[in-house]
């Protein structure tokens, strides 16, 4: 029966009485988000899908943000170009790969977010000799890689380029290109061959069944053992160098090329956890490299078009959420002393002390100077370091460029490449610059804090999310997917153990890329911020969570 209807049984026969169904006044929640980033902006929108499910209880999502705009894009530019258009340019630049960034393309793929295959190409170079205010540095290109998961293979610098000179001999012609070119070239191809070489036997050691054997790395192994560990001892190795290949392989493509992803020092990779290099490097195996087709402004305004425009509050006087450890002293520091939560809240804070942060810097701009000097050696992505790789400055060396637009010349300069379709015009944005851009040619200058994975940190985030322990972790990597997460014993600050207090606790909940094993990148934004909201926030509520992405 209908509400608001009646039924009748005879001429004679009254209305049945109709009672409306009433439902219990629905249980609001109060959940303050701090932080704009991915992980901010993605735990507030799943909260606010929650409330389309659950009828005796709401969620009251607030977003806390210390910019004027929401952090995801805060630091995204628009540039006018010679043609009259304007071109959007993420800052920092944000790309990823299939296989290992599960948890954020299901987002996206939530959200219908339009993306786009890029399959970037790279250029590495090094810097020759030193840099002063007044004097240009020295670049030449080494390594080209074409990209599309190496089946356009490797590209040949120019330096080994040759042209027949016009005019000139047959004779004279094949003198010149023997005494000139013909050596170089000969050594770019036997280095090739051993590159080659060097990346199957890298696959080979990051594959499960190899790191679960006798040879794989024991726990908290550093980037710089393993290297040292597994350098070839052999006499045939010796004989045809490879142990030499070897060790320029782990200095020359996988120090720079993590150093660029982590954006870190050279000294900070060495000592950064192997493990979490050799999982990125299975799971992204042959996989395809992708962006956003409309930029990370499509991305916030989809993931927080859900929450009430009064609960978004800018400008906030808070620090920065990705420190959290003040702004869980200062919570401390209000909680009565008898309150049971000083201690879970206390552990959390000593969890977070093991964590560490860099300052980045990322420059948008069109100097010409911050990418290979010739344009046959300019690809999508340009990893530039110093030579010789030194893993700190000595004391007597200056660094490159004393600057605010500069970082010290340990790190691995990072230039991006970017046009717009429908214009020629290039504009550059580098990471961690360690030459500083001319300031006439500087569009815009962002500041941020990266954080970095050590063995101290690789060991407290299992008190933040751990493997799932009803899975085999091996047998998800052997499958090519991330390893299954819970919540670790840390999470909640007491909440999911507080049955039979006095009062409920408030939950006291931690996620970011930090929070999530791994690379600390965009995916761990995303799975942690999933993680804490369905194994966490619903459970502790009584809730049956709704798996928002699925």
């Amino acid at each position: 029966m209908e509400p608001g209807s009646s039924k009748t049984e005879g001429p004679h026969s009254l209305p049945q009485p109709v009672h409306d169904v009433v439902h219990p006044p629905r249980r609001h929640i109060k959940v303050a988000v701090v932080g704009s980033g991915l992980a901010g902006l993605t735990a507030a929108y799943i909260l606010s899908r929650q409330n389309e499910r659950q009828l005796d209880v709401e969620f009251d999502v607030h977003l806390f943000e210390k910019a004027s705009s929401l952090g995801m894009d805060a630091q995204s530019v628009s540039v006018p170009l010679e043609n009259g258009e304007k071109l959007r340019v993420d800052v920092p630049m944000r790309s990823f790969q299939g296989g290992y960034y599960r948890h954020l393309i299901a987002l996206y793929t939530h959200l219908d977010i339009q993306l786009k295959c890029v399959d970037f190409t790279y250029s590495f170079s090094h810097l020759r000799g030193l840099v002063t205010p007044t004097e240009l540095p020295v670049m030449g290109t080494y390594f080209i890689y074409n990209g599309q998961n190496g089946k356009r293979g490797l590209g040949l610098p120019s330096q080994y380029l040759w042209y027949y000179p016009a005019g000139q001999s047959i004779r004279a012609a094949i003198k010149d290109f023997t005494s000139t070119k013909l050596m170089p070239l000969l050594g770019f191809t036997w280095a090739t061959l051993m590159f080659f070489a060097c990346y199957v036997r890298l696959i080979i050691l990051s594959t499960p069944a190899w790191r679960l054997s006798l040879w794989g790395s024991p726990a908290g192994e550093t980037l710089a053992a393993w290297g040292k560990r597994t350098t070839p001892r052999d006499i045939i190795s010796a004989w045809v160098g490879f142990d030499v290949a070897w060790d320029e392989f782990v200095r020359q493509v996988v120090l720079i090329m993590f150093s660029a992803m982590c954006t870190s020092s050279a000294e900070d990779l060495w000592a950064h956890p192997v493990e979490a290099i050799l999982d990125y490097t299975w799971l992204t195996l042959f996989a395809n490299h992708f962006v956003v087709a409309n930029g990370v402004q499509d991305v916030v305004r989809r993931l927080s078009c859900r929450i009430n425009p009064a609960n978004v509050h800018l400008s906030s006087p808070i620090i920065q959420a990705t420190q959290a450890v003040p702004i869980l002293s200062t919570y401390l520091e209000r909680l009565p002393h008898a309150e049971k939560q000083r201690l879970e809240i206390n552990r959390i804070i000593e969890c977070l002390r093991n964590f560490e942060y860099r300052k980045n810097i990322v420059v948008t701009h069109t100097d010409t100077r911050l990418v290979p000097p010739d344009e046959r050696d300019r690809r999508d992505l340009n990893l530039i370091r110093l030579q010789p790789l030194q893993d700190s400055p000595s004391p007597g060396v200056p660094f490159l460029s004393k600057s605010y637009l500069s970082v010290p010349p340990t790190f691995t300069m990072t230039t991006h490449s970017v046009k717009s379709d429908s214009s020629s015009q290039f504009i550059y944005q580098s990471t961690n610059p360690i030459i500083a851009p001319s300031s006439s040619k500087v569009l815009s200058v962002a500041y941020m804090d990266r954080p970095i994975l050590t063995v101290r940190s690789e060991s407290a985030v299992r008190d933040l999310s751990m493997d799932d322990p009803r899975r085999a972790a091996w047998w998800d990597l052997l499958r090519g997917r991330p390893k299954a997460k819970v919540l670790g014993a840390l999470q909640g600050g007491g909440r999911r153990r507080d049955v039979g207090w006095d009062r409920p606790l408030p939950g006291i909940w931690i996620c970011g890329s930090y929070a999530y094993e791994g690379i600390p990148l965009l995916e761990g934004c995303v799975a942690s911020a999933r993680m804490v909201i369905e194994q966490g926030v619903m459970r502790s509520e009584g809730l049956d969570a709704w798996d928002v992405l699925a």
